[in-house]
């Protein structure tokens, strides 16, 4: 039961926040960092979440079951966002801090993509993730990152050190995170010149 409780507490935190921006007259800004456990061994995948059958529900075994119930915690917490009018203005970020695992499910689901290598390794498929952003409510007009849009960057999960001080217009300390780089202007679609980092 700990991805529907963590779920449900993410959707508290942005209700209480969201009541006390109304009762304030405020619109002040919030952060969460949502650290699913689902895809983490064991792999114990709840009966229902929200009403919705999960344990059983792939076909394809427990870890697949886990990856599903993950898209139900992400699901709910958007849902939240986009039922109290806060999508537009809320930049969401999907990763991971490695990469998957060798023990994959049974009908052959690879989760490193085809990469050499997994979680713990030296290899790419220890440290390539999926980065998903999304700022905005979806359409074109609406959203500061183009729907659909794709960068080349080579980034790493430090980076939101950077990322995070300039979206608080604060400036970063000169002795702290000096390998991280600001991806704002990269999630916005400006190209980085020079490249934020080499291959």
């Amino acid at each position: 039961q700990v991805g529907p409780r963590l779920a449900h507490r993410a959707v508290e935190f942005i209700d209480a926040h969201h009541r006390s921006n109304l009762d304030a007259g405020s619109s002040d800004p919030f952060f969460l960092l949502y650290m699913s456990t689902a895809i983490h061994k064991p792999w114990t995948p709840p009966d229902v979440f929200d009403g919705t059958a999960v344990a059983g529900a792939t076909g394809a075994g427990e870890k697949a079951d886990m990856i599903f119930e993950l898209d139900l915690e992400v699901g709910a917490i958007l849902q939240a966002l986009e039922q109290r009018g806060l999508s537009r203005e809320t930049l969401v970020i999907f990763t991971s801090d490695n990469g998957g695992i060798e023990a994959d499910s049974p009908d052959g689901h690879d989760s490193v993509g085809g990469l050499r290598g997994s979680k713990g390794g030296i290899h790419e498929g220890s440290h390539r993730v999926p980065f998903i952003a999304k700022w905005g409510d979806g359409t074109s007009a609406g959203s500061l990152i183009a729907p659909g849009s794709t960068s080349d960057e080579l980034i790493g999960i430090h980076d939101y050190v950077a990322t995070l001080y300039d979206l608080a217009r604060q400036d970063m300390p000169e002795e702290q995170a000096r390998d991280s780089a600001n991806l704002l202007p990269v999630l916005l679609g400006q190209p980085a010149n020079p490249p934020l980092r080499e291959f």
